[in-house]
């Protein structure tokens, strides 16, 4: 696979999107903790908080040391679905003990020297088609959450990014400016990427909600637990439900949209 000319290209790595893979060619630099940082934010900017399988190309990678292997540790989970590492027989050895770790404790991850058998490998990791809505080119980029409305509904998708109650207001704060100081809106929190999040975080949600939301929907895996907070749905300020599918979730906000 070649870059196309609008690749993202950093100190480290050039990067893209084909077919739902993202692809990171290394360049041959050293990663550091700061470059491997770098280039995960990259990934969830083209993958709009998503996770996708990850061809990364270390043909020319001239090895990582620990801080920078944590670094990627830190952020696989939330961001990949699984890896695909193409090196040559030569640098083998410079992957040392953590491509295992990462493949028994994490993440699918296979080392392959050949491109076409990677690319094979990751389209059992492909993500499902899961989202009726998706966030446009002008959402919000709340660090913890894409922000955007359409048709009424305030739309908040978590990118896999640790909350904390600053982060919570920073979402809050983007939804009111997309819906002006003072005006209230039904709300889907896409939480199927959200780490969860402690009591701090869900008082500060708590005490935002009622000036802002008229109603909202977490939307989770079916065999998730983070709907569960220590604020139980019958304590919430709005009408507050949980749901695992997402036109489900649509229907109920469409029932406290805003007399206009």
């Amino acid at each position: 696979m070649d870059p196309p000319e609008d690749a993202i290209k950093t100190s480290t790595e050039t990067i893209w999107v084909e077919d739902s893979i993202v692809i990171a060619r290394m360049t041959g630099a050293s990663t550091t903790r700061a470059t491997v940082r770098g280039a995960f934010a990259v990934y969830r900017d083209l993958t709009k908080g998503s996770p996708q399988p990850l061809l990364l190309d270390a043909r020319k990678w001239p090895g990582s040391d620990a801080a920078a292997w944590a670094a990627a540790i830190e952020n696989i989970e939330s961001t990949l679905t699984a890896i695909a590492m193409l090196i040559t027989p030569e640098t083998v050895a410079q992957a040392g003990p953590f491509p295992d770790v990462i493949d028994r404790l994490m993440i699918p991850l296979r080392v392959f020297t050949d491109e076409t058998e990677a690319l094979a490998f990751l389209q059992g990791f492909l993500p499902k088609e899961q989202f009726v809505m998706e966030p446009p080119d002008d959402a919000i980029d709340a660090i913890s959450s894409l922000v955007w409305m359409e048709d009424g509904i305030i739309i908040a998708r978590a990118t896999g990014a640790p909350s904390t109650p600053e982060s919570v207001a920073q979402v809050f704060a983007a939804i009111r400016d997309v819906i002006g100081e003072g005006s209230r809106r039904p709300y889907l929190f896409d939480a199927r990427n959200w780490p969860g999040g402690d009591v701090g975080v869900w008082t500060t949600a708590v005490a935002e909600m009622e000036s802002t939301l008229t109603a909202q929907a977490m939307l989770v895996e079916p065999e998730s637990s983070v709907g569960k907070g220590p604020f139980f749905l019958d304590r919430m300020p709005i009408p507050f439900r949980v749901f695992t599918d997402e036109t489900e979730a649509l229907a109920f906000l469409r029932e406290f949209m805003p007399d206009e």
